[in-house]
């Protein structure tokens, strides 16, 4: 059996004119001829042929990732503010609200920076969608937990809209463990566009102070979002990542199936 490297782009997608294959899992794919259509797969991923079926399909098997692509620019800043989770939470506990809100901003910045560079030097992967992902989750509940120590008086006229963000937060992460054993990696449009935007809320409460304007279009947006988040998790079979937004989703599902 030949092992081959097919890298194009992250999706995992195998296009005829106008046709989509149905989803596929990570396990055991079946692709169209290469020799007539083209393929777009997981970046770096290395993939065993197992056999031809007949001239349109051909099975493979994942074998793993190059590991020349789990350290890259994208990748670092995401193992940094991974590592920066706890130092975030030790600030928080023992109230150093300056060093706490500094190395918030840096990770908030970072946040946009991993996407522009895996975007703009065609890094996007997977395992980077995954990692960018964790990432986030762990800023969210560091921010999250800054609020609560030392910002917990501006939110508490506010408290009802918060804790319905928050709760169909989780409750987005949770439908995904259940779904799809994993944590979810959709990447949105809208729930990037969010993240840019509770960001920029974040750094402007811990530097300035609480605007009540912008808090709820921060809160609007990103319970919006939420809800766009779960309901594609409701609709597809497999957790994907750059899955765009629900228009999208529903496009590609009634694309008849060849």
């Amino acid at each position: 059996m030949r092992i081959a490297k097919l890298s194009l782009i992250h999706q995992i997608a195998i296009l005829k004119p106008n046709y989509l294959t149905k989803q596929i899992d990570c396990k055991s794919i079946i692709l169209n001829s290469i020799k007539y259509k083209k393929i777009y797969i997981q970046k770096n991923l290395y993939f065993r042929f197992i056999g031809v079926v007949n001239e349109k399909k051909l099975y493979v098997k994942v074998v793993g990732m190059n590991r020349k692509k789990l350290i890259t620019i994208p990748n670092l800043l995401g193992y940094y503010r991974i590592l920066m989770f706890p130092v975030l939470l030790a600030f928080a506990f023992t109230e150093r609200e300056t060093l706490f809100a500094v190395f918030l901003v840096i990770n908030l910045l970072t946040d946009v920076a991993d996407g522009l560079i895996a975007r703009k030097f065609n890094m996007e992967t997977d395992f980077g969608a995954r990692l960018d992902s964790m990432a986030d989750n762990l800023t969210y509940v560091a921010a999250f937990t800054g609020i609560y120590v030392f910002k917990l008086y501006d939110f508490l006229p506010h408290i009802t809209s918060f804790l319905i963000f928050i709760g169909l937060m989780i409750l987005a992460m949770i439908v995904s463990l259940i779904k799809f054993g994993r944590f979810p990696s959709l990447h949105l449009y809208s729930w990037k566009i969010g993240g840019y935007i509770q960001g920029a809320f974040f750094i402007l409460l811990f530097t300035y102070g609480f605007v009540t304007p912008f808090y709820y279009f921060m809160i609007t947006w990103g319970i919006i979002s939420a809800l766009e988040h779960i309901t594609i998790q409701m609709i597809i079979t497999q957790m994907r990542s750059n899955a765009k937004g629900l228009y999208w989703v529903l496009k590609e599902k009634k694309r008849p199936i060849k």
